[in-house]
């Protein structure tokens, strides 16, 4: 059981995540440490150089393993590594599901660390002995070392299974071949960018939190609270990330997030909640108001739907946000620079209302936030740009494709999609900048969410050129035909509805993870989706 007041809603077919840490935003001299305890208490933080402390070990991990797992103090602990910082961490209440995140400063560059935390109450070790957690910092700017991160999406391992309620678990064995590569001696990944749709609040029916609010509502005599509905957001967490595997790539690698639909809700942002169409929405997201037990008015159902939506903001900001670089309180967009290439990382949901009159995905204020950032890079110091959108700007065939979708999707599900006519204009500011900066940068978008990878390259026939790389899902499981189906509306080449030229490169329909590796000495890259048979696709980007 969660070591919180709150009982699991979910007979989960693994055992939810309790402590666990995230690297995440990390540079030459500094990172940001995530830690979920599950419990209140005084900890202590320790971190050590792994190298060092390993060499004095013989090299063998297991001998530092146990050296820690024998530690039942502060000063053993000290004494069995190379420490260079120890801080102390206070978890006073569950305010936060008992996640903390702690910035670590004044480390050497390009160096390996270990991390452990000590639990004070109960003298023991917490994390980092059974299993030693390690993470590398940056190499010092500026430099043209060579970059390499991974890309993945739609991370939802579990599938129905006929004639039981409880679903199985499915495709782990994808963040297993991931982990290991660190693992294994090769340290050829730098970072992993999540894009999108961690966990799946309405995944699947006996793991559904609108379902169960739904439940709810028909049973019960009181509106969940706000506080409650943080509680269900948070074990969607506890329990899509309660995985050996996923917990060893999280903390490990630096690992920068953004959420996606699923997150809250499937499509949110893209459904009309005002007037009419709002009333219908309401009506068919939450049917169990409108019983002869439960009828309240039209607005009550929409601020039940809004209460949902600030609930799996703060279950977002406690769970993924707070360890990305930081960012003003309620904006979730941010950029960093690492190795001669820019990212910046837009949000797609916090600010989607498909009901305002114009930048309706970003919102205005984002747009102009990144327009900004864009404007104050240096080409010199970072030749390679990557913006990252959940939702891809280009996927699926630009022309006819409503009438081609149509009978696939839900209407909502083709209002989501960047190619929409209602985004037309935004998409055009979008583009133009995207290509604006083209002329100084060798820019690439970077997205998941469509369960179907695929590599695009997009001219305006005046020498700009931009890439479309899509990496999506790394465990979600797409049957056949779905799959069959996806292909299908992905475009192979024509032209936007603003005139740019496309071309599709690379196309994968299974479950897979995408590794961009950039050579800024040579100016090249390379865009390779990997799959559990190995690697599957390879796109050389920006080429001599």
């Amino acid at each position: 059981m969660n070591s919180t007041s709150i009982f699991p809603i979910f007979d989960w077919p693994n055992d939810p995540m309790e402590a666990a840490a995230i690297v995440g935003h990390t540079t030459e001299s500094t990172t940001r440490l995530w830690f979920r305890t599950g419990y209140k208490g005084s900890f202590i933080l320790f971190v050590y150089l792994f190298d060092d402390t390993l060499q004095h070990y013989g090299g063998n991990l297991h001998e530092l393993s146990n050296a820690l797992w024998a530690a039942n103090t502060p000063a053993q602990i000290e004494a069995a590594l190379h420490v260079v910082c120890q801080n102390e961490i206070e978890i006073k209440d569950f305010s936060t599901d008992t996640t903390h995140v702690e910035c670590v400063e004044g480390l050497a560059p390009n160096t390996s660390y270990g991390y452990v935390l000590y639990s004070v109450n109960r003298n023991t070790v917490l994390l980092g002995d059974k299993r030693l957690k390690r993470f590398r910092t940056a190499p010092e700017e500026p430099n043209q070392n060579q970059l390499s991160f991974v890309l993945f999406s739609c991370h939802k391992p579990y599938s129905n299974q006929w004639f039981k309620k409880k679903p199985k678990t499915v495709n782990l064995d994808m963040l297993q071949l991931l982990a290991e590569r660190w693992e294994n001696g090769t340290y050829d990944i730098d970072f992993v960018i999540a894009a999108g749709d961690q966990a799946y609040s309405d995944g699947l029916d006996s793991l559904d939190i609108w379902k169960h609010l739904n439940r709810k509502l028909r049973t019960g005599n009181v509106i969940p609270s706000y506080e409650r509905m943080c509680d269900w957001y948070r074990e969607i967490y506890r329990g899509y990330w309660g995985f050996e595997q996923l917990q060893r790539v999280f903390d490990t690698f630096p690992t920068y997030m953004i959420w996606d639909d699923h997150e809250i809700y499937n499509g949110w942002g893209s459904y009309y909640l005002r007037g009419q169409k709002g009333e219908k929405t309401a009506r068919s997201i939450l049917p169990n108001l409108w019983e002869w037990r439960r009828r309240i008015p039209v607005d009550g159902g929409r601020c039940l739907v809004h209460r949902m939506f600030l609930s799996a903001k703060q279950a977002y900001f406690e769970y993924q946000h707070s360890h990305n670089p930081p960012t003003n309180e309620g904006i979730y967009d941010y950029g960093f620079c690492r190795s001669g290439s820019a990212f910046y990382v837009l949000d797609g949901r916090g600010h989607r209302d498909i009901e305002r009159n114009h930048y309706r995905i970003l919102g205005q204020e984002q747009f102009e936030r990144f327009a900004a950032w864009l404007d104050q890079l240096d080409p010199s110091a970072t030749p390679f740009l990557f913006v990252i959108s959940a939702v891809p700007v280009l996927h699926i065939e630009p022309g006819g494709y409503k009438e081609r979708l149509s009978k696939l999707f839900k209407k909502v599900d083709m209002r989501d999609s960047w190619m929409h006519n209602l985004h037309g204009a935004e998409r055009r500011q979008l583009m133009c900048k995207l290509f604006e900066a083209s002329k100084s940068f060798k820019v690439s978008v970077l997205s998941g969410d469509r369960h179907i990878s695929a590599a695009f390259s997009l001219e305006d026939g005046c020498n700009g050129k931009i890439y479309q790389l899509t990496s999506s899902p790394i465990t979600h499981e797409v049957n056949s035909i779905y799959r069959w189906l996806l292909k299908k509306v992905v475009g192979e080449g024509g032209s936007t509805p603003e005139g740019y030229n496309y071309q599709r490169l690379a196309l994968y329909d299974k479950v897979s993870y995408a590794k961009i590796c950039v050579d800024p000495t040579d100016a090249t890259a390379s865009f390779k989706l990997y799959s559990r048979d190995g690697l599957e696709e390879t796109v050389d980007l920006f080429q001599i």
